[in-house]
This record gives structure tokens, sequence and C-alpha cells, in this order.
């Protein structure tokens, strides 16, 4: 019997491991190797990590899917080879920074250490736990400082979104620009501003000495400026991230304003056809009642922002 033949027969999902098979590089010489006690193990998890890792392989869960269908045919391929080794995190196509951001990932609900090291990484509890601790004394992926800390009694809880994007200079340049005008039209109060700046600014701290030469002069030419910024996850709330928080959340927060007026509402979200400038040409703040009302309010003119009860 060959692979394909054997991995149809699976009674375990299997649909990753089909278009493993289905790929022009791998998938012709892979399906046809031979599963009896003679099959070159080392020669398979070269296959398979050669298609995982290259462009035609499986990207963000359906790359997880494959790892773990991964582990159920090796399994399954014990019957035939009994002393074969499992195909286990540490000799996987899983990289080790890969490993840290599935772990982040899975950490956006509330998880206990023993399901992760089951249901995810497919681990021991010790090595979720090592994980853990080395992100709470703070690691590098991909260049990004990650310092978290994930909660109680072994339950994993953390708000870390690390991105990382292959992008060639005109797409990095193109993003910067949108960055810079998104936060040149808005009013220095605006807490949009400030993260955009931030993001703009960590963004540029990571670019070569020669993709900083190569762009430099471009955004001279119209007057922008960045200030590099070390691409490090802020895990307590500045006052612009908690005010951007609320809206995102949908919120119904009371505003102070300079004068003491109060409003209470949702923090709106328009579309660009709806906005609202103020008099400098910046965006208003955009409250929604409980009514439908709507109440506007320069964000210059904002004092505080806090949950209303």
């Amino acid at each position: 019997m060959n692979l394909k033949s054997f991995i149809e027969h699976l009674d375990t999902p299997h649909n990753e491991l089909d278009a493993m098979l289905n790929s022009p590089s791998v998938g012709v010489v892979m399906s046809n190797l031979v599963v009896d006690e003679h099959l070159d193990t080392r020669e398979l998890r070269r296959f398979i990590k050669r298609y995982a890792n290259c462009a035609e392989g499986p990207f963000g869960t359906r790359r997880l899917d494959l790892y773990h269908q991964v582990q159920d045919l090796f399994q399954k391929l014990r019957g035939v080879l009994p002393g074969l080794k499992p195909y286990e995190l540490k000799d996987s196509f899983i990289t080790d920074d890969e490993a840290y951001l599935l772990l982040l990932t899975c950490s956006h609900e509330r998880r206990a250490q023993e399901t992760i090291a089951e249901e995810i990484l497919k681990c021991s509890p010790n090595t979720v736990g090592t994980r853990r601790a080395d992100i709470a004394n703070g690691t590098r992926i991909a260049g990004m400082c990650v310092q978290a800390e994930f909660g109680y009694r072994g339950q994993f809880q953390s708000s870390v979104h690390p991105l990382a994007l292959p992008l060639n200079l005109s797409e990095v340049y193109v993003l910067l620009k949108a960055l810079k005008e998104y936060e040149v039209a808005r009013d220095q109060a605006d807490p949009h501003t400030a993260i955009a700046r931030r993001l703009a600014n960590m963004t540029y701290g990571e670019l070569s000495d020669y993709a900083r030469a190569r762009l430099e002069p471009r955004f001279v030419e119209v007057g922008y400026r960045f200030t590099p910024v070390d691409p490090v996850f802020q895990e307590g709330l500045t006052e612009a991230s908690t005010r951007v928080f609320f809206e995102k959340a949908g919120v119904r927060v009371k505003v102070t304003l300079t004068t003491g007026d109060e409003l209470e509402g949702v923090i709106a979200s328009t579309a660009p056809g709806e906005r609202a400038l103020d008099e400098h040409g910046a965006e208003l703040l955009i409250l929604r009642d409980e009514a439908g009302d709507v109440h506007r309010a320069s964000w210059r003119d904002v004092a505080t922002i806090e949950r209303a009860e």
C-alpha cells in the first residue's frame, strides 16, 4: 500500500494531508512512498517539513490542522512500524517562534495550561509551562519583544497580537504613508493619533538602513518624520488605548468636557462619508446615546472619558 492509499483509509481527519499529497512540489513522490517496514521515515519527515514551510503549504489555523493530522498519521504508522518515534512538537515543522505565537493566539480565550498542551500544541504541560515562563520574563519573536503575564492558576489569557508581514519596499512605503496620513489628518488630542504614530514608528524602527535611505527622501518631501520605536508589547493600557478600547468594545462611556458639560453614550465608528469634522478639519468625537441621538465634541475639548455606571 502506498502512502496515498494509507491516508485515504485513516479514520481521523486528513484534509490537510490530502492537500499535501496534491501539491506540485512533493505530492507525487510522497503519494508513492510504500508503507511497509522499509519506509524511510526520516525522508517522510523531510518531505512534510518541505511542504509545510513552502508557499504551497497552509497558513493560519490550517497549518495547525496539518500539524495535528501529521501527528495522527505517525500514530497510525506505528501499526506498521512499531518502533516509530512520534511526531513531536520539538522535531516538527513548527518553528520555535511559531510555537510561541500559537501559545499567544490561543491565550486570547481563557484556557488551562493542560488544555493547551493536549489540544493545541500536543506536547507535555511542562513544555507549555516553560514557554509561559519565557513569555512572562520576556522573549523575542521575529525581532519583537513580548513580555506578558497570563493570569493565575494555570489559566492563559493575553491580548498580545503579534503581527509579522513579509512586505516588499513598495508595500512598506504604502503602509507607512497610510499611517502617517491618518495621523496628520486627526487632532493631536484624538487617541487614534497616538496609536497610529506608535504603529508607524515601530514599523520604521524595524527597517534596514538601506530601506530608510530609499524611503526617507520621499517622506521628507511631504514633511513626514519618523522616530524609531522598539517593537515592545505594551501590557498596560495607555490613556489613548483605553479610549480606543471603549470605542472598540462598544462600551457606554461618560465624557466630561473642559467646559464641565457631560455626555453619555457609545463612541460611534463612522464610515468615511459620515465623518464629522471640526473647524480645523479634524474628526470629532461622536457619541450615540440610548435614545439614538448623536452628540459631537472636539477631542481637544475632552477632559476625561470613563466607563459609565
